[in-house]
C-alpha cells in the first residue's frame, strides 16, 4: 500500500474530525434557558436543556441539563427529574416572587457563568370591571386598566367555543393603558361571556413576544417575568344604535 498517497487524506480526515468534535462540544455547552417568573403562579421554575434540542423534533433526555448550579437571588434552585416539560432540566425556585421585586438569575455550568435579571411587574387589572359583571358597550366605550411598573401589556378576551377556550380579541400595548370598543367590537358576537385578562410583562418577556429575542448574549432563551389579573365571567353585550 502506498502510504504517501494516503497521507493527505488522513490529514484532512483528522482535521475534519477535530472540527466536528469542537463544534459538538460548543453545541453541548450552549444552553437553552426558559423561565417566566410570576407572583400568580403556584410554582416557579427554570427550564434548561442543550441548545442542540432546538434543531431536532425529538424530545430526548440526552438534552437534559442536570449538572448546572442555578441560583435566584443567591438561593440555590434544586433540580427535579421530570418528563412533563419535554425532558428539560427543571430547577425549582424556592424564593418567594413578589411584584416589584428584582430577581437575579445565575447559572454556573461547565466553567461558564450565565447571568440575567428581571423586575417582577406589579399587578395590573381592569378598572371598574369585576367578576360576573354585565357590560353593555359601544364604539365609544373605553376599557381602562391601572398602570404597572412596566410599559408592556397584553390584554385578551377569552371565551369558550365548542368546549374549547379561544381568544375573541387580543392586543398588545406599550405605555397605553386602555382599549377602545371600536377596536374589539368587530371581533365579538352580539353577546358573549369572557374572561378579561391583563398581563403586565417585563422587558425580557416583551422582547420575546415582540421580536423573539433572547435574554442572553452567549446562550439562547428567555428569563423574564409577568403579573396577570383576570376578571372572570364578564358578559359583554353590544349596544344596538338602531334600537328604539
Amino acid at each position: 500500500m502506498n502510504f504517501k498517497r494516503l497521507l493527505p487524506f488522513l490529514i484532512i480526515f483528522v482535521v475534519g474530525c477535530s472540527i466536528v468534535d469542537d463544534d459538538d462540544t460548543i453545541i453541548k455547552n450552549k444552553l437553552n434557558i426558559f423561565s417566566l417568573l410570576s407572583p400568580e403562579k403556584g410554582e416557579n421554575f427554570i427550564l434548561i436543556d442543550s441548545i442542540a434540542s432546538i434543531s431536532t423534533t425529538v424530545n430526548d433526555s440526552i438534552f437534559t441539563v442536570k449538572d448546572a448550579d442555578v441560583y435566584i437571588n443567591s438561593a440555590l434552585c434544586l433540580f427535579e427529574e421530570t418528563e412533563s416539560y419535554f425532558y428539560n432540566g427543571l430547577y425549582r425556585v424556592g424564593t418567594e416572587i413578589r411584584g416589584g421585586d428584582v430577581c437575579s438569575l445565575k447559572i454556573v455550568y461547565r466553567g461558564d457563568t450565565i447571568i440575567s435579571q428581571t423586575r417582577i411587574p406589579k399587578e395590573s387589572k381592569m378598572l371598574g370591571i369585576s367578576d360576573s359583571q354585565i357590560i353593555h358597550y359601544s364604539d365609544s366605550t373605553i376599557f381602562f386598566w391601572n398602570k404597572s411598573n412596566t410599559s408592556f401589556y397584553k390584554v385578551s378576551f377569552t371565551g369558550m367555543q365548542d368546549s374549547f377556550p379561544m381568544d375573541y380579541y387580543m392586543m398588545y400595548s406599550i405605555d397605553d393603558t386602555f382599549c377602545a370598543g371600536q377596536l374589539f367590537k368587530i371581533f365579538l358576537p352580539e353577546s358573549v361571556m369572557v374572561d378579561i385578562n391583563v398581563i403586565a410583562m417585563d422587558t425580557n418577556f416583551a422582547k420575546m413576544e415582540f421580536f423573539g429575542g433572547s435574554s442572553f448574549e452567549d446562550h439562547f432563551g428567555t428569563f423574564g417575568s409577568y403579573s396577570k389579573s383576570v376578571a372572570r365571567g364578564v358578559l359583554l353585550i353590544k349596544d344596538n344604535p338602531f334600537k328604539d
